[in-house]
């Protein structure tokens, strides 16, 4: 059968429509903005390329939105008191969207 974190999973995944992410899609995100360090354990730094304000969404697992921030050039996310783990930063701007895998350590 279906585990409760499966179908979590299934809802995260039809909600933020990521799950399927595509190399081209990674490279779309990497051509706007810039994600360092990653893994990160305290200060994310993000920034934005393309001079146009994005919202940026953080994510964990579970599909709990963690932090809410508008990027419009560079942003620094004090991200210490997060727990360690795997992440998923969203970023849109109109009907754009953008998807990147983040790990806290």
């Amino acid at each position: 059968g279906i585990e409760p974190i499966d179908e979590l999973q299934m809802e995260f995944d039809i909600e933020y429509d990521c799950n399927l992410v595509s190399t081209s899609e990674i490279q779309a995100f990497d051509r706007r903005f810039a994600v360092f360090p990653n893994p990160a354990s305290d200060i994310l730094n993000i920034h934005n390329k393309t001079g146009e304000p994005y919202e940026l969404i953080l994510f964990n697992t579970l599909g709990q939105m963690v932090r809410k921030e508008t990027v419009v050039n560079a942003l620094q996310m004090d991200i210490s008191l997060l727990e360690k783990g795997d992440y998923f930063i969203r970023v849109t701007h109109g009907n754009q969207a953008f998807f990147k895998r983040l790990i806290i350590d």
